[in-house]
């Protein structure tokens, strides 16, 4: 995922992506792994199952 910063050099902007380094991108594949896995495990308990019949 590049993330963009604005500049302005001279008489035109322009736009430098940058991706983020290595270990950032795994940390935040973890960071969301771990995330869904504690959804998986609410919706395996059933924890979501009032919220959608109670409409």
């Amino acid at each position: 995922m590049p993330i963009g910063i604005l500049f302005s050099g001279g008489s035109t902007p322009g736009r430098i992506k940058l991706k983020p380094p290595a270990d950032v991108t795994d940390f935040q594949r973890e960071f969301i792994e771990l995330k869904l896995d504690k959804i998986w495990v609410q919706i395996r308990q059933g924890s979501f199952d009032d919220d959608c019949h109670s409409s």
